[in-house]
């Protein structure tokens, strides 16, 4: 933004000029009058008798024509000049780092025609420009100097020269220019303790903590900030391309900014990459109107709807969350439609869009083998859906599972954001009966909206049936005519993992299980439903 400072105390730059010539014209008159008297002894005959001059009145007529030149000290000269310049202040100008300011300045003096100006920062220091303008007003010239500070911090001064008609040049200084950093205004998503997953829901600039994975608890959480990784994001929701920014890694600050539009819902990952390009780790952002908190019987605190859904309508699809393979922070994204083993991941790839910085080495895919059923190959893969088969016919997307990667206390794998972790094994007990049925007028089954209602008091909670990624090929599942949902809890026992289950309401009255161990491999895609820690 320019700015136009105001007058201040004047640094005045002031030279007088005067020239004498009177000793030079003495001489010359000196000189005359000896050869004006040679001429007039000529004349009577006392010297050059040997020789007379035939028009000695010429003579004598030149040579005091000469005498009256020589001795006439009346001749016009060249007037002097006296010029003022005064800059608007004395104290240092400070600039943010390529911003542009501008500077008044005023010249003043007792002969202002035929001025010309020029303008030019400290040589020693390059990055800075100015460019100098001027106009007449009245008995003095009001001019400025747009002045643009360099991209890095620095300290400058600009030299303002002004020559006047005689040619002669008359410079003044300006008071120091300094340029720095512009401060941190980003909102910190990570002022209140760090995540996985960070909600947005409002346009701004933001920052969060690039050092830390998750919430910081195990002894590799930390992250190693090295010379040459950078930070872009990953993939976000189709529409979103334009609601995410300006995406950027300040190690020195230990931060990861970027700036959202704030016009649309949905969801993105920022991943950091090393030197080599390769994903170090990353970070769900959840595009979002803020979610409420939502209180069940049993005291248990949840957010009104699944990780990564947009709304809670009851029937629309951005009541769908984002998919979960147990033990993992990485999302992935859904669909309303099954899919087959052959078209695995087509919606996914559908409804986002991956960067094309990132696009040669990452897509949605799915992978086996224990190669990739790693937590390494996990974390620099964010994309990609791991499934290993083990001899006892368990899928996990880990070659040697882990039970600790999720827990009652949150862990630096959960996927859930500040404040919030997956959810206990005993969250949904009151949902159901003893005999796995809905219960009247707690759990409510919609058929024509395929989904359940949880009720407490004036609570309408809708959990909706948003089927599942399968433990193989990662297809989508569960969303035909037998509608099923899958949220999963932090609870593993060996190869024995919990999760809330959902289904059609029978004639029988059932099916809902609040600790459902069947069909709960850990290399699954279910929902999450983040309970308050």
């Amino acid at each position: 933004m320019e700015q136009v400072l105001g007058h201040f105390q004047p640094n005045v730059l002031s030279v007088s000029k005067t020239t004498s010539d009177a000793g030079l014209r003495a001489l010359c008159c000196v000189c005359v009058g000896v050869c004006l008297f040679i001429f007039a002894v000529r004349r009577n005959g006392t010297v050059f008798n040997q020789k007379r001059i035939k028009d000695e009145k010429t003579d004598l007529r030149m040579f005091a024509g000469l005498f009256a030149s020589g001795c006439n000290d009346n001749e016009p000269e060249q007037k002097p000049v006296e010029l003022k310049i005064s800059f608007a202040g004395e104290n240092p100008v400070e600039f943010t780092v390529g911003e542009q300011k501008r500077l008044a300045f005023t010249v003043t003096g007792d002969d202002l025609e035929g001025l010309t100006f020029a303008a030019e920062p400290d040589e020693a220091l390059s990055g800075w420009t100015v460019v100098v303008s001027a106009g007449r007003e009245g008995d003095a010239y009001a001019g400025a100097l747009d002045v643009t500070a360099s991209a890095t911090p620095s300290e400058t001064a600009v030299t303002l020269t002004v020559t006047d008609r005689n040619g002669k040049p008359w410079s003044a200084t300006t008071p120091t220019l300094t340029a720095v950093q512009a401060p941190v205004t980003a909102i910190d998503l990570s002022r209140d303790g760090t995540a996985n997953c960070y909600i947005v829901s409002e346009a701004g600039d933001y920052m969060f903590d690039a050092a830390v994975r998750g919430n910081g608890s195990g002894d590799d959480a930390a992250i190693a900030l090295a010379d040459g990784m950078k930070a872009d994001w990953l993939w976000v929701t189709k529409g979103l391309e334009q609601e995410i920014s300006a995406v950027s890694l300040d190690a020195g600050k230990g931060r990861i900014f970027f700036t959202a539009a704030g016009a649309a819902k949905g969801n993105a990952v920022i991943a950091l990459a090393d030197a080599a390009g390769e994903i170090v780790w990353s970070w769900h952002l959840w595009f979002t109107p803020e979610p409420r908190m939502v209180t069940y019987a049993n005291g248990r605190v949840l957010l009104d709807r699944s990780l990564g859904a947009v709304g809670t309508t009851p029937g629309s699809a951005e009541a769908y969350g984002l998919y979960y393979q147990w033990g993992r922070k990485d999302p992935f994204c859904g669909g309303t439609a099954p899919e087959t083993s052959a078209t695995a991941f087509a919606q996914a790839a559908e409804n986002s869009v991956v960067n094309p910085a990132f696009a040669d080495t990452h897509a949605w895919k799915q992978e086996s083998g224990a190669a990739v059923s790693t937590l390494e190959y996990a974390a620099a893969h964010p994309l990609s859906f791991l499934s290993n088969k083990g001899a006892t016919g368990v899928y996990d997307w880990l070659a040697k599972p882990r039970a600790d990667l999720w827990n009652t206390a949150k862990t630096c794998y959960d996927p859930c954001p500040v404040g919030y972790k997956v959810p206990d094994r005993d969250t949904w007990d009151d949902f159901a009966d003893d005999q796995d049925r809905y219960v009247d007028g707690t759990s409510e089954w919609d058929g024509e909206k395929y989904g359940m209602t949880y009720i407490f008091g004036d609570l309408r909670d809708w959990y909706p049936t948003s089927g599942y990624r399968n433990r193989d090929k990662g297809n989508l599942a569960g969303l035909a005519t037998t509608r099923t949902g899958h949220y999963w809890s932090n609870y593993r026992s060996g190869n024995t993992i919990s999760c809330f289950y959902i289904s059609k309401k029978l004639s029988t009255g059932k099916l809902l299980q609040p600790q459902s161990s069947s069909k709960s491999d850990a290399a699954y895609g279910y929902n999450v439903r983040c309970c308050r820690e």
